[in-house]
């Protein structure tokens, strides 16, 4: 069982040709009208625009490609960079955290204690935390919480990798990715507590309780 939570997205275009401007001279003649309107209007729209916009969490589109440093001080991958073609070939997990906001430090709590608890998930799936960039790089000392009694990477987007807006993530958004490096599935994890059944049943699911 999959939780997918498709959107769907609308845009009109909107475009014509320019009104052709016929104002040749009339011709005068006696015997009959001979005069024809040789003007053509060629003018065609040239414009081959199409919308190929797509909602950044569509199920089977390709992963965001990404380069993010592991600020977690207990991880054994700390301080190196974390690249998307390093996971190519096996499935994992991103979960979008600001160490800002208190229900992402409940996230982070909660799911690093189940993964604890049932490690054969974490085998299966790694999950790695995504730090919001615009927090650890304002108040980096916010990030405490997020990582306490976690030894797993925690990472940050580094310059030039933006994953946050290749996904149009927020707070709580969970994204899997398959062994084939496409988005397998999104977990709205917004009403957290609540939500966390979305989660457990997922990996229930997937991986055995």
């Amino acid at each position: 069982m999959r939780f997918l939570i498709p959107l769907l997205g609308l845009a009109l275009l909107a475009c014509g040709d320019d009104p052709v401007d016929d104002t040749a001279a009339p011709v005068d003649t006696a015997e009959s009208d001979t005069d024809t309107d040789a003007d053509v209007d060629s003018d065609t729209d040239a414009d081959a625009d199409s919308d190929t916009d797509t909602d950044p969490k569509a199920i089977g589109r390709d992963a965001v490609p990404f380069a993010m440093e592991d600020i977690n001080p207990s991880s054994a991958s700390y301080g190196t960079t974390l690249r998307s073609e390093d996971l190519a070939g096996t499935p994992y997990a991103l979960v979008f955290l600001d160490s800002r906001c208190t229900g992402c430090i409940d996230v982070a709590d909660d799911l690093w204690a189940l993964m604890l608890d049932k490690p054969h998930w974490h085998a299966a799936l790694p999950v790695f935390g995504v730090e919001s960039y615009s927090a650890y790089a304002t108040v980096p000392a916010t990030v405490d919480p997020m990582v306490e009694n976690n030894d797993q990477p925690y990472v940050v987007d580094v310059e030039g990798s933006s994953v946050w807006a290749g996904y149009g993530a927020l707070n709580h958004d969970m994204l899997v990715i398959s062994d084939d490096g496409v988005l397998d599935a999104w977990l709205p994890l917004y009403s957290w507590p609540d939500d966390m059944v979305i989660f457990t049943d997922y990996m229930t699911d997937r991986f055995g309780d």
